[in-house]
């Protein structure tokens, strides 16, 4: 009698859902709650990004968009990747496991320093030349470059700049840069350089 009353104690403990949670944890979604950085670059090398929320285990995987990312973990609360982008946008971050997905978060994708026009074209060297674009307010050099690619004239006083036009006067410019020339922008800080546009510079008359 008291072998069968101590097997039915042992059973009902077994089945006792006063147990502390921790030991038979429920199948529930992974929790996100921040990035870090929570921006990248388009273009850039990729960048590694730490996820940081709840719930995470060894195969939980970060997933961007609709791709599964190669994913460390760190911790339950921490997990990292590589994050790249050709495009600017955002793009939708999710944490998978056990066939579950997390809530999403966003990540930034900037587009850079990108130049989309030049005007005039053709310029005189005495003209106003306006540079628009993106990710200009951060520029700290106007460049021309010759035909061989190498910069010829550095303008690094603007009449005026915001984060999608640039205007320099070309008669602050010294040196030889007339002709046939390209155009870029340089964030010094950054260490970026925007893609280049083609600008002739007529010789004086």
């Amino acid at each position: 009698m008291s072998d069968t009353l101590g097997r039915l104690r042992q059973a009902q403990s077994y089945f006792d859902t006063s147990y502390p949670p921790s030991i038979y944890p429920p199948d529930t979604p992974a929790v996100l709650s921040a990035l870090n950085p929570t921006s990248i670059t388009a273009g850039d090398p990729p960048v590694l990004i730490t996820v940081t929320g709840s719930g995470f285990t060894a195969s939980s995987v970060v997933w961007a968009d609709e791709e599964a990312q190669f994913t460390t973990f760190v911790s339950d609360t921490e997990l990292t990747y590589n994050a790249q982008a050709d495009q600017a946008g955002t793009q939708t971050i999710t944490v998978q496991h056990r066939g579950m997905s997390s809530n999403a978060i966003e990540l930034t994708v900037d587009a850079g320093v990108t130049l989309t026009s030049v005007s005039p074209n053709p310029a005189d060297q005495d003209q106003d030349l306006t540079l628009t674009g993106t990710g200009l307010d951060g520029v700290t050099m106007v460049r021309l470059n010759n035909a061989a690619g190498t910069t010829v004239v550095g303008l690094n006083t603007f009449v005026s700049q915001t984060a999608t036009q640039i205007v320099v006067n070309l008669n602050s410019a010294s040196g030889d840069y007339t002709g046939v020339l390209t155009v870029d922008v340089w964030n010094g800080p950054a260490d970026r350089d925007s893609n280049k546009l083609p600008l002739t510079v007529n010789i004086p008359t």
